[in-house]
């Protein structure tokens, strides 16, 4: 059976949920909510990734053709 993964905006308004259960007493629920935290913290950085990848590329090989043609001056 294929498993199937909650989305980054699910984890969050669950992370949400569990906080208000948090400030009525719930202490586990704190510690649950910290854990999903955790998770959509990495989730989103796990997704910038490819993108500053990307923009580092560009920028070096902007940098790299900028400084060829400055050297054939």
């Amino acid at each position: 059976m294929r498993m199937t993964h909650l989305s980054v905006e699910d984890l969050g308004q669950i992370a949400v949920g569990l906080r208000r259960q948090c400030v009525r007493g719930d202490l586990n629920a704190g510690l649950v909510a910290d854990a999903l935290e955790s998770v959509v913290r990495r989730r989103h950085a796990a997704q910038m990734a490819p993108r500053r990848r990307h923009a580092n590329n560009f920028m070096t090989s902007a940098w790299q053709r900028v400084t060829a043609w400055a050297s054939l001056r």
